[in-house]
Order: structure tokens, then C-alpha cells, then sequence
């Protein structure tokens, strides 16, 4: 996954170059792959990241070669890297999302909008909190999963000054009144974690309306300008 540019200087690229930055790791696989990857993802899903075996990803995929993984991924944790790749670029990718008309409806602001289209309960989230734990024991998928949180910032950051958010005064003599652009999409990305969890835990009974009326009434206490919407 690709980390999309720093936005430290000048206006910066707008939310949607940000994404069109980000590259689907699936595009130059093989369709053996493909299947190969999609089985893993499957299984994740079904039976958890402890059952995803490379003889339970082959049955699942109908690949008799089990020199198929080697060839195509190197070996288990390089197929393990792509399927994290993949379940980030699909996470970000649900920011293109249109809003449901229960969204719409409520009058919400953009980003709160966008973080609610998010964090609904998805495969890709579910997959992403499986394979958590093994995430953090491990270097490499650890730098991709920072790459990740680090774009998604920078997509805070750019819709925040997009919709007019300017950082406040510095430490001394602080005005709380004001919030910059960086710690508020950190807040936003926590805020979004915690409701895709909260969302998977019972997602026939968890209710986004009343979270989200009180992230929208912040925003806009922090950030007035969100209360002018802007959805084009």
C-alpha cells in the first residue's frame, strides 16, 4: 500500500487525489491469485485468522498445487501481507461511498458522514480486527498498517482543511476553543475504530444515530465551518 503525500505544505492535494493515490493491490495479480487470495479472505471471515492454514486456503480455493502460494506470494506471510493490503485498500476505498438515505437524512456533516460509512460493519473491518494481534507482533505488517493510519489522517487532515479548519495557537496560553486539523483526524480515526468495533459486536443491535448526532454537535462546536455542508 502505497502512503499517499504529506500534506506539511501549500493547500496539498484534495481527498479524492489522496485516494486515487492508493493503489488496489490486486490489480496485477493472476486470476489463480486471485482465488487464492479471495479464499484466504474467505476463511478469515468464516473461521478466524487461527484456522487460515495454507491446506484450509488451498481446499477453500480448489488449488491442488500447494506450490501455488509459494509462486504467487512467496510464502504464507507474503499471501498474509496481500490480504492486509487488501483489507486497507478496501477500508479507504469505502470513503467513495454514497451516503445510505438514513444518512442523508439526518443533516449530518461530511466528515461525519464519512466516518460513519467507514466504520459499518464490512468483511474488510471484520478481517482487519481477525488478524489484529498478529499485526502487531510483526514488523513489517506493522509499517503497513501505520502506512494506512497515516493516509487516513492525511484524509482527515485534507477534508478538516478543505472545510475550512485551521490549527489553533500553540501549547502556550492554548485557546480550547480551537482544535488543529492534525489532532482532530487522530480523534477521528480513534472515534472510528471504536465504533467499527463496537459495530461488530452486535451489528443487528448497535444504532450509529445517536453516536453520530454527538460526534456531528462536536465537529461543529469545534469546527464550525462543517455546518456547512458539503457533500459535491
Amino acid at each position: 500500500m502505497r502512503e499517499p503525500e504529506a500534506l506539511s505544505q501549500g493547500a496539498g492535494p484534495t481527498p479524492e487525489e489522496l485516494r486515487g493515490a492508493i493503489e488496489d493491490p490486486r490489480a496485477k495479480l493472476s486470476p489463480t491469485a486471485l482465488r487464492i487470495l479471495e479464499a484466504t479472505r474467505r476463511v478469515i471471515v468464516e473461521e478466524g485468522f487461527a484456522k487460515c492454514t495454507l491446506s484450509r486456503i488451498l481446499e477453500v480455493s480448489g488449488e491442488r498445487n500447494a506450490a501455488a502460494v509459494k509462486h504467487y506470494f512467496g510464502n504464507k506471510s507474503g499471501l498474509v501481507s496481500v490480504v492486509l493490503d487488501t483489507v486497507l485498500y478496501d477500508v479507504m476505498s469505502t470513503l467513495d461511498a454514497p451516503p445510505s438515505d438514513q444518512l442523508s437524512q439526518q443533516g449530518l456533516s461530511r466528515l461525519t458522514v464519512q466516518t460513519a460509512i467507514v466504520n459499518q460493519p464490512s468483511d474488510a473491518l471484520r478481517i482487519l480486527f481477525e488478524m489484529l494481534p498478529h499485526v502487531l507482533r510483526d514488523e513489517q505488517l506493522l509499517e503497513r498498517l501505520h502506512a494506512y493510519y497515516e493516509a487516513f489522517y492525511q484524509l482527515h487532515f485534507a477534508q478538516l482543511r478543505r472545510e475550512g479548519g485551521s490549527p489553533g495557537p500553540g501549547p502556550q496560553g492554548a485557546d480550547p476553543a480551537h482544535a488543529s486539523p492534525e489532532g482532530l483526524a487522530s480523534l477521528l480515526s480513534a472515534i472510528g475504530d471504536g465504533l467499527a468495533i463496537q459495530a461488530l459486536v452486535r451489528p443487528d443491535h448497535f444504532d450509529f444515530s445517536e453516536t453520530l448526532r454527538a460526534l456531528d454537535a462536536l465537529l461543529r462546536r469545534g469546527l464550525p465551518s462543517v455546518a456547512q455542508d458539503d457533500r459535491g
